[in-house]
């Protein structure tokens, strides 16, 4: 887990803001991993963040890819980001404000697929892909997107907590 991660989302949880992990997984679809290997880094995680009073309170993941095996071998699922299949499905499971939500990735696709969500804002962590992703992530910016870059999850959540929590800050 990243420095300063779990603190991030134990803050948003104490604010009440919901916590959803979204993911594109083309390593389930072509084979490298399964879901049970998915679901134990996903516990492992679970774990690492109730040990800091934190939580996710949902993982929507996508094997769909174009290449793919079987029956994950889809062109351009809506569930695969840069297309807000899971964020639109997340929102509607949970009743979200997309409004009012945010984006945090590491890539432009996790922008790119809040936008098409229409969800209020993104912003991009330049750890990992970041710094690399950094012009395009920003050329998604609109009148009623605001993109923001941050170099940590724990600077990056400050954006939205400012935008919709001000007095929290």
């Amino acid at each position: 887990m990243l420095p300063g991660a779990a603190q991030a989302i134990a803050r948003c949880n104490r604010l009440g803001i919901p916590i959803v992990l979204v993911s594109n997984q083309s390593g389930v679809g072509r084979g490298y991993y399964g879901w049970s290997d998915f679901q134990t880094v996903q516990a492992a995680l679970a774990a690492a963040l109730a040990a800091e009073s934190a939580r996710v309170d949902s993982v929507l993941a996508c094997a769909y890819h174009p290449e793919a095996g079987g029956r994950y071998r889809v062109a351009n699922h809506d569930w695969r980001k840069p297309n807000p299949g899971m964020i639109l499905a997340a929102a509607e499971r949970m009743k979200l404000d997309l409004a009012n939500s945010w984006v945090v990735g590491d890539r432009s696709s996790d922008l790119a697929a809040g936008r098409a969500a229409g969800l209020g804002g993104g912003v991009l962590v330049t750890t990992g892909h970041g710094m690399r992703e950094r012009a395009d992530a920003l050329a998604l910016a609109a009148e009623r997107y605001i993109v923001h870059v941050s170099a940590t999850l724990e600077e990056a959540v400050k954006v939205p907590i400012r935008c919709f929590h001000p007095v929290d800050c």
